[in-house]
């Protein structure tokens, strides 16, 4: 019986060959997988603790081909539901639970679903998600023959700061907090990562740095000397 790990596997396999892998961006903490890759590093950035796989959906949708993930998923038992009270759709399998998002960009606060005919799923808006898609890597798992469309390292960092501080739950923004600051401590090393922190610190809106900087500040002293330098 396959576990957590062999079923994200499974399910990526089948995004490749259906030629959609490529089109999506593989965000969450399921990205660690892959960065375990990249920095060839399995001890220094923790293996994956959860349950929920999240997929970012580009915008502007620039999908051609027609893909029926729906039907990939349902071929691993995964069922369509939609919690409450936020109203999200999420495809649920006892070992995994697999979402689809999409940037809300704009001044408009309602959160809600978009369906994605090309790819037969709903995609749940959710704010602050373009900064992800605007910076992404592609990283080749060689032992399963995949290649997954993840957002860069330092987007990732920069990323789990601001959405560490609009986490109500005290365990989810430590989680996002413990994340941040173990693959930010990795990025400092390197010098070429400490350039794109900083760059691409530089080039988000003002006030997503200010949110950073606040976080980083209380949180990971080093990464904010480098920001503020």
């Amino acid at each position: 019986m396959e576990d957590e790990s062999e079923l994200f596997i499974n399910i990526l396999q089948d995004l490749q060959k259906a030629d959609t892998l490529k089109n999506i961006i593989l965000i969450g903490s399921w990205t660690h997988y892959f960065y375990r890759i990249k920095f060839k590093d399995t001890t220094r950035i923790s293996a994956v603790r959860s349950l929920d796989v999240d997929f970012l959906i580009p915008t502007p949708l620039r999908i051609k081909k027609d893909v029926d993930i729906q039907k990939i998923l349902e071929k691993h038992q995964f069922k369509i539901t939609m919690s409450y009270p936020t109203g999200y759709t999420k495809y649920q399998n006892p070992k995994l639970d697999v979402e689809f998002l999409i940037p809300e960009i704009g001044k408009e606060k309602k959160s809600g679903q978009i369906q994605i005919d090309k790819l037969h799923i709903q995609a749940n808006k959710i704010r602050m998600l373009n900064f992800l898609q605007d910076y992404t890597i592609m990283v080749t798992d060689k032992k399963n023959n995949i290649t997954a469309r993840i957002p860069e390292p330092a987007v990732y960092v920069l990323h789990k700061f601001i959405v560490a501080q609009r986490r109500s739950n005290p365990d989810k923004k430590e989680k996002d907090l413990k994340a941040a600051q173990e693959i930010g401590r990795l990025l400092l090393e390197k010098t070429t990562q400490k350039n794109r922190l900083k760059h691409i610190f530089k080039e988000i809106p003002r006030g997503w740095q200010k949110k950073i900087i606040k976080s980083v500040k209380e949180n990971f002293p080093e990464l904010h000397s480098l920001l503020k330098s």
